[in-house]
């Protein structure tokens, strides 16, 4: 922990993200409010679901990209950049009456905003390897997950304020100076990160000199599943977290739905409840990822994948049933199976993966991971137009079941595995 504190370039790249993460959470929330002030909420929250399973497919593509830009410190400025002209634009946009020609022009440049966020991310990976040393990363993760989480969790009370005292518009300005300082910290660090690649030139940057001919695009993609198949943990992680994202992918869509219909199913009022959602993932994930040095240090990630789908019927149930509090246990309860499970799994990915194709291999992970989850979001934006909310969720709990067996009985299938036996 002390060595993590005293990395200076580390943290002030972590506080990047935090204020560009403070925008986003605001700006996510104020949309999903300012949908239901259109004249045609369903349609419009149709059309912001329907928006969301584009990024779904952005990691294979900006990855690929990422691995190929040589000037990565240079592009990612560039990125920042990019997305605060594009709030500016939208917050000129938000300042017209609420309708629903502003949510489409919201929701496609908000695709475009995570295109850039999706390429910054595989541009800073290879960079991020010069920060963390190599056999303290799972610790560096732990540690960016749990600030990242606590911030967020705080972001959520302040979002709950801030759409209370600003306008649409304001919101969407404050998003943009967010990326904005986040430009300027990156800026400052130039220098730093000029030294860091002075003493441990990027890869890439070497293979364009030698003019080396690199791996194709699919060609990495099946690199790294071959690669993630060498590690027994992997194996059930290829097959449940597609399906896992892809039933997750629906609970935010579905809750709305059932906050529409059932007026009981609030905590105060909409805003409320949104936030009091976020905020429970948020404190699942802060207990996880800070236990996974102690409490979790020994548990396989196969358990916790286990666990997760587990917890998922959980939710679901509680949603069927309406009971609002039993579903804020169980998102409590799977954002600590995932908060203790993602510093394990991205620990072990970067440190098996070559260097020169990190990004185009997660990229790649990221959107097969991802592919369920786009799947879903088209589905859902069209169940939410002819569907209650309850028939939507004995879909998706029946889904959750399915899956929540299927683990089970892969697990039981592989428990004589020693890689699985420390829970």
């Amino acid at each position: 922990m002390k060595k993590i504190l005293n990395n200076s370039t580390y943290l002030w790249v972590l506080t990047s993200d935090m204020l560009s993460n403070l925008g986003d959470v605001v700006y996510y929330l104020a949309l999903l409010n300012y949908v239901l002030l259109v004249p045609n909420s369903r349609l419009a929250l149709a059309i912001v679901t329907f928006s969301e399973i584009f990024p779904s497919f952005m990691g294979l593509i900006t990855g690929y990209l990422a691995d190929k830009t040589v000037n990565k410190l240079g592009t990612i400025k560039l990125t920042l950049l990019f997305r605060v002209a594009l709030y500016l634009i939208i917050g000129f946009c938000m300042g017209f009456e609420p309708a629903l020609w502003i949510v489409v022009v919201a929701a496609i440049f908000n695709v475009f905003s995570d295109f850039a966020g999706f390429y910054e991310n595989g541009l800073y990976t290879p960079l991020g390897l010069r920060v963390a040393p190599k056999e303290e990363r799972e610790q560096y993760v732990a540690f960016r997950m749990t600030v990242t989480n606590l911030s967020n969790m705080a972001f959520q009370a302040l979002s709950v304020l801030l759409i209370g005292l600003l306008s649409y518009q304001h919101l969407a300005f404050l998003n943009a100076g967010t990326f904005l300082a986040a430009f300027l910290i990156m800026q400052l660090l130039t220098p730093v990160f000029g030294k860091l690649l002075a003493e441990q030139p990027l890869k890439i940057a070497e293979q364009s000199r030698k003019k080396e001919k690199q791996a194709g695009f699919l060609s990495s993609i099946k690199l790294g599943i071959r690669e993630m198949r060498k590690v027994p943990e992997f194996r059930l992680i290829l097959i449940t977290s597609p399906l896992l994202n892809a039933c997750s992918a629906a609970l935010n869509p579905i809750l709305l739905l059932v906050m529409s219909e059932d007026p009981t199913f609030v905590l105060l009022n909409t805003e409320t409840t949104l936030a009091a959602i976020m905020f429970a993932f948020f404190v699942g994930s802060i207990l996880g990822s800070s236990l996974v040095l102690s409490l979790f240090k020994k548990s396989s990630m196969v358990h916790l994948e286990v666990a997760s789908t587990l917890f998922l019927v959980g939710i679901f149930v509680s949603i069927l049933t309406h009971q609002l509090i039993l579903t804020l246990l169980f998102i409590v309860a799977i954002g600590v199976s995932i908060g203790a499970n993602s510093p394990k799994f991205n620990a072990k990915f970067v440190n098996s993966m070559p260097e020169e194709q990190l990004a185009t291999i997660g990229g790649g992970i990221s959107t097969y991971f991802m592919l369920g989850n786009a799947f879903v979001r088209l589905i859902v934006s069209g169940l939410v137009l002819v569907l209650p909310a309850d028939q939507i969720s004995w879909i998706f709990l029946l889904a959750s079941g399915l899956l929540a067996l299927y683990a089970l009985k892969w697990i039981a299938a592989n428990r004589k595995s020693s890689s699985f036996q420390s829970i």
